[in-house]
């Protein structure tokens, strides 16, 4: 509970301390926002591109191991909160880090038939419904200062041919359809565009094709 507490505090201080606090308040008060929900055939995917880092940079999939021996380090404590909530849960990640530091991360929840009551809650209200050999993909995040240098589309694109070698055959996934960089990136990676949805949200609750969920923040 403490950790929980302490990374829901530490994702408000460091976003307000970014981005500042009306970006904040969009994230978490508006009004048919929309979410356009896409998927990507991973048995069409395109060779990898050249690494676009100006310093080596590696995709690492992330492992309770390493962030637990300090081999992997995150700049920003609420995203080394989140990985050790991500993981706990039963979540995979993949991160692109320099030397030991994480400068981003992407994750993802598979269909686990030994563990049937592991579920993400953004399928609920995008209503997906992943196979076993299908994934859904969620929160990629790079830190402020490493944007603006082709790393989204190659972190993105580096994770789903990961999963494509695990053998998953098909990606889920949104974005929010005012946030432009996020568009620019889905469509470099040609994700398929499956629907729009509006979406309504007040603090926690969120509300979406008469479905009411709890919103976490993120």
């Amino acid at each position: 509970m403490i950790n929980r507490l302490s990374m829901r505090f530490l994702q408000i201080y460091e976003s307000v301390k970014h981005t500042g606090l009306s970006s904040l308040l969009r994230q978490i008060v508006y009004f048919n926002r929309v979410a356009i929900v896409v998927e990507k055939d991973l048995l069409e995917l395109e060779a990898m591109k050249e690494n676009p880092a100006q310093a080596p940079v590696e995709i690492i999939e992330l492992r309770k191991d390493l962030l637990n021996n300090h081999d992997l380090l995150y700049p920003l404590k609420n995203r080394y909160f989140k990985a050790v909530h991500y993981l706990k849960k039963g979540y995979g990640g993949y991160a692109i880090a320099k030397g030991k530091t994480i400068v981003g991360d992407i994750w993802f929840f598979a269909p686990d038939s030994s563990n049937t009551a592991l579920r993400h809650p953004d399928c609920q209200w995008l209503g997906l419904q992943c196979e076993n050999d299908q994934a859904y993909t969620f929160d990629m995040f790079l830190n402020p200062e490493e944007r603006g240098n082709n790393l989204a589309s190659f972190l993105q694109t580096s994770a789903l041919r990961s999963l494509h070698k695990k053998g998953f055959t098909r990606a889920y996934g949104y974005y929010w359809g005012d946030n432009i960089p996020a568009l620019w990136v889905h469509r470099l990676v040609k994700w398929k565009e499956m629907k729009r949805l509006k979406v309504h949200r007040f603090i926690f609750m969120k509300h979406v094709a008469g479905v009411t969920v709890r919103a976490e923040f993120t």
